[in-house]
């Protein structure tokens, strides 16, 4: 998928979806709690140790919870991102190892109580899905293929892509092409690829809600006059007065919408290999359906 090459995407063609891959790691911390190996308000530190007794402001921990809606105060990226060892503009995220992050952690501090005040964190999302993996003994792709991919049939649902015919190149702004993004430690901030076929498959079953983890994924965990956020998920009110679930995505060179109305039974995907956003597409395709 090369522009001029005049080969049209199909519903097959793969996607960076970027964002949106916070959607999965909510799905996967609801699927942890159900099967009792988080905890919702557990603090960080119960499952890391006394390593990280930092994440705490005047006394108050930094919870799971706060890692999957935003309001942990954790910093949006890593500050040290660009000062790291091999650190590249073209695909920034790929050399930040697990253990830049263990130690970026074990430092950094909230500037006020957690679960107070909501501000968007690639950092905390992918620091989620590290302590997913710790608490399953298992990589992220391993978690998403056994608990999401496997039982949707979403087989072209992957972090690390084999089928690079099938692989969309992906263009920037100005129409330039650029460097897919590997998110390595932190994939359950960005890091998974799809399709537009499996991406309904996983809109579908968050819509019908029948797993038990996606909708416990799709409860209200934070909220204040500007923001509703369940796990991961954004929760808005259409002008029409219905409930909207949603996500977006953006990489350099891809741009993804992932969007439910339940009381409508209506869902829309939109993913696109260009660091535009998609976002008023997809909206204008369920201002329609709604």
């Amino acid at each position: 998928m090369k522009r001029g090459a005049n080969v049209l995407p199909s519903n097959k063609t793969i996607y960076e979806i970027g964002s949106v891959s916070k959607t999965f790691t909510g799905v996967l911390f609801a699927q942890a709690i159900n099967d009792k190996k988080l905890g919702l308000n557990d603090a960080v530190k119960k499952h890391l140790g006394d390593e990280y007794k930092n994440l705490a402001y005047n006394g108050k921990d930094i919870e799971l919870v706060h890692l999957a809606n935003h309001s942990g105060r954790v910093h949006r990226i890593p500050f040290d991102l660009i000062s790291q060892p091999n650190y590249t503009e073209q695909n920034p995220y790929k050399n930040y190892s697990k253990d830049m992050v263990y130690a970026y952690m074990k430092k950094m501090a909230p500037d006020t109580l957690p679960g107070v005040k909501n501000e968007y964190s690639n950092l905390g999302m992918g620091f989620l899905g590290i302590i997913e993996e710790k608490a399953y003994n298992k990589t992220y792709e391993e978690l998403i293929t056994e608990y999401i991919c496997t039982p949707l049939g979403m087989n072209d649902t992957k972090i690390n892509v084999t089928d690079t015919l099938r692989f969309a190149k992906g263009y920037g702004f100005d129409g330039s092409e650029v460097q897919y993004w590997d998110l390595g430690a932190l994939a359950g901030a960005g890091g998974i690829r799809s399709t537009s076929e499996d991406m309904m498959k996983y809109t579908k079953a968050n819509l019908e809600e029948t797993n038990p983890a996606f909708k416990l994924s799709h409860q209200t965990t934070y909220s204040d006059k500007r923001n509703n956020v369940a796990l991961a998920w954004h929760i808005t009110t259409t002008k029409k007065g219905n409930e909207l679930i949603w996500h977006n995505g953006r990489t350099a060179g891809f741009s993804s919408f992932c969007g439910f109305i339940k009381s409508k039974d209506v869902a829309a995907v939109v993913l696109g290999n260009s660091g535009n956003p998609v976002d008023q597409v997809a909206i204008g395709i369920l201002k329609f359906l709604q």
